[in-house]
């Protein structure tokens, strides 16, 4: 049975979250978003010397008891005053005290769910590793068994085969030595009769000699004649005997073949009951793997539940991410699932072999599947469901922002227009794929906006790379095998200051089965390092890089690639090595002047001038050309 792990105490309210300052924020707006309050300045109480001299000046007019009453009630005005400045200076310590003491609570709040959390996870894998723990010691204890009962099986047939062929071998015996016996016995049982007879004639016959020698003729004649008789009656009684014992033999034997033969049939049951448990035993631990992601699903949320904001948290789509990946493992192509049919497989051509009864287990596992599935395909068709209607808002307001126009396809739009249109697939000219493939160009799109926002009007871009971000998500929900949502998504990341979860998803993405953005992939987390301070790695990731996109095929993904390498080689006073770089970019894309101008340019650094001088007017030329 498992139970909850214990309950923990609830965190104090935390203060509003504030939006996070990222360093592109600051590099736009050129000022420290953190405003101090203003402090309190003493010196507006203070009297200047001037206000001094004048109060002596006027002390002697101050005698009268009207003029003593105002000095009177000036002095308690000032002493109120004094107070009042004592008091806003309390109050401005015990807002500060008070501010600490949020701060304080916010971290311990923090700390506490963070804590919590970590205890969810403990208490949820220690529950994991138990229940497989108690799974490989039930099969282990299962085949442990089998193997014994499979053993001790063979051993009784053994036994009884060396007992049966000792018991032919006896028989065999026997009948041969009953057989000598019954000749012996004939043989004396003939001389026998023969000596009789002819002691008999003898006796008769001592008296008269005279006639011996015709008496001697007869009696060696009927002596033969006795024995002929007597021959065929004890051979009919010999092999009567022999006959009885040899039919004893063999249903002897036959007993013993068929006890041998109903031995190896209940060891053949056993083994096919022991196959049929092992099966069953992977298919519901796969079947127990897909009721928990189904039970988890409506943990995720609705994204749809939240009227009145306009669009899906980027963490509520990591959680619909994270539900889809596991998805994916506990349905058709993931590994638990392999185990799981293979296992179902074994355990119904077992039972094929088995009584009826044997199979009640089967069935069973058989209606649960079926239950099991019904519910996962509501689940995904409803998070498909709210997916769309969030792909809809989002491709609205590319509309409204110029980036349908600029950044996707015709036949893409179209289909994202429809999907806006009817809030699902219903009228979709199109699969998921074809949706997905769709958003992860307007990905690229707001991702180019964001960049213009950010470079050229100084505008706050940020927003567009969430934009951005979220159609990575979406993607990766509609597809999470897809190497190219990996990518987008971790780009999103990326963009807004997320770097270690862009890592990730760009190693993934590179890794994914059957990855063709290797080079994409790599290319970005060249850049990131490169940023990161890491440049001899960023350089050698630029390099590897390069080779994925030429065998992919990449012509334009190649060009930045260079330019990217050349700038680093640039900066770092590479001049020859840059305009190398430089040169394949320009080369790679002849039209557009910027990379034949910093082709020039590295080369004038590197003081190859005569061919610095004849890119610069090729560099002017297209400049020219382009107005």
């Amino acid at each position: 049975m498992i139970t909850s792990p214990p309950s923990t105490p609830a965190p104090p309210p935390a203060a509003p979250p504030s939006t996070p300052i990222t360093p592109a924020i600051k590099k736009v707006i050129k000022v420290d978003p953190t405003v101090e309050p203003s402090k309190f300045d003493e010196t507006d109480y203070e009297d200047s010397e001037e206000e001094e001299e004048n109060d002596d000046e006027y002390a002697d007019d101050f005698t009268d008891d009207n003029t003593r009453s105002t000095a009177i009630d000036a002095a308690k005005l000032m002493t109120e005053l004094e107070q009042l400045r004592k008091q806003l200076a309390d109050a401005k310590i015990a807002n500060e005290n008070a501010e600490e003491r949020v701060k304080m609570a916010e971290e311990r709040a923090s700390m506490a769910e963070a804590k919590e959390e970590e205890d969810i996870k403990a208490v949820k894998a220690e529950m994991e590793e138990k229940e497989e723990h108690d799974i490989e010691a039930v099969k282990m204890e299962m085949e442990r068994e089998a193997t014994e009962a499979l053993a001790k099986a063979k051993e009784e047939a053994r036994l009884e085969i060396e007992k049966a062929n000792r018991a032919a071998m006896e028989a065999n015996m026997l009948v041969v030595s009953l057989k000598a016996s019954a000749q012996e016995k004939s043989k004396m049982a003939m001389e026998l009769s023969a000596q009789l007879a002819k002691e008999k004639l003898m006796r008769k016959l001592a008296s008269k000699k005279k006639v011996e020698p015709v008496l001697k003729g007869l009696l060696d004649a009927t002596a033969e004649e006795e024995v002929k008789k007597a021959e065929p009656v004890l051979e009919g009684i010999l092999d009567a005997k022999v006959e009885e014992e040899r039919k004893m033999i063999e249903a002897r034997l036959k007993e013993l073949e068929e006890d041998q033969q109903r031995r190896e049939a209940e060891g053949k049951e056993k083994d096919q009951l022991i196959e049929l448990q092992n099966g069953l035993l992977k298919a519901m631990k796969w079947l127990n793997a897909r009721d928990e992601v189904v039970r988890e699903g409506p943990r995720v949320g609705d994204l749809s539940s939240h009227p009145g904001v306009e669009q899906v948290g980027i963490e509520q789509l990591e959680k619909l991410v994270a539900w889809f990946e596991k998805v994916e493992v506990v349905n058709g192509s993931g590994s638990k699932a392999k185990d799981g049919i293979e296992g179902f497989e074994k355990a119904k051509k077992a039972a094929a072999a088995l009584p009826k009864e044997a199979s009640s287990d089967l069935d069973d596992f058989d209606s649960r599947m079926q239950e099991s599935n019904v519910q996962m395909n509501d689940l995904v068709m409803a998070f498909q469901s709210d997916l769309l209607d969030e792909i809809g808002r989002i491709w609205g307001r590319a509309k409204t922002l110029g980036v349908a126009e600029h950044y996707v396809p015709d036949d893409q739009g179209v289909i994202l227009e429809q999907v806006r249109v009817s809030g699902g697939l219903k009228g979709v000219e199109g699969t998921v794929v074809s949706v997905k493939e769709a958003v992860l160009s307007l990905s690229d799109g707001f991702i180019h906006l964001a960049d213009i926002m950010m470079r050229d009007s100084g505008g706050n871009g940020v927003g567009e790379y969430k934009e951005a971000l979220r159609c990575g998500l979406i993607a990766m929900c509609l597809d999470v095998k897809c190497p190219s949502a990996m990518i987008k998504a971790g780009v999103g990341y990326e963009d807004v200051g997320m770097t270690e979860k862009a890592t990730e998803l760009y190693i993934k993405g590179i890794k994914a089965p059957g990855s063709n953005v290797v080079g994409e992939g790599t290319y970005h987390l060249g850049v990131l390092k490169i940023n990161g301070g890491e440049e001899a790695e960023g350089e050698k990731l630029l390099e590897s890089a390069a080779t994925s996109a030429a065998k992919e095929g990449n012509a334009h993904l190649l060009t930045e690639i260079h330019r990217e390498k050349g700038h680093l080689l640039e900066k770092n006073g590479r001049w020859k090595e840059a305009s190398k770089s430089y040169g394949i970019a320009a080369e790679l894309n002849p039209d557009a002047p910027e990379y034949s101008s910093a082709w020039a340019l590295a080369l004038k650094n590197a003081k190859l001038y005569n061919k610095a001088i004849k890119k610069f007017k090729v560099a002017k030329d297209l400049y020219t050309k382009q107005g």
